[in-house]
């Protein structure tokens, strides 16, 4: 058995492993903001195409699931479904550099780093936004936030 068919078995075996692959992303993705229950189901909603790119950044998404219990190998509906609210987002919960704003150092015109925790749902002026690696010990002297 190839090491392509162990792993697709092993994700039929242990779904939460492909959550985990895809934890840490920093790319395109729809982030769960809000779970509720509901007795109504809007399959227009459901339905819709979910894309999720720079252009639909923000966006929000609804997905419906019908609950019910397993009982004797059948499933029995209840009637209500769980939503789920997607968000189109950007990125991971880390720093990032969103833009940058001028200082004078030494004479010399430096750009200082606006830094933001993601993810993002809305574009910033640095797209994408870098990582954040941190600053030098000068960098903290000088790029104070303008007020």
């Amino acid at each position: 058995m190839n090491h392509r068919r162990m792993f697709f078995f092993a994700l039929l075996a242990f779904p939460m492993l492909a959550h985990a692959q895809n934890a840490g992303t920093a790319g395109f993705h729809l982030r769960t903001t809000e779970t509720r229950t509901s007795t109504e189901n809007s399959s227009s909603l459901s339905s819709k195409p979910r894309t999720c790119d720079k252009k639909n950044l923000g966006a929000v998404y609804e997905e419906f699931t019908p609950n019910g219990s397993w009982k004797n190998f059948h499933l029995t509906l209840d009637g209500t479904y769980t939503v789920k609210k997607l968000v189109c987002a950007w990125g991971d919960e880390s720093l990032y550099v969103t833009e940058t704003y001028p200082v004078t150092r030494g004479g010399e015109q430096v750009n200082c780093p606006v830094v933001k925790a993601g993810p993002f749902t809305a574009a910033t002026p640095i797209w994408p936004p870098r990582p954040h690696a941190g600053l030098s010990v000068e960098d903290k002297i000088y790029c104070k936030r303008p007020s």
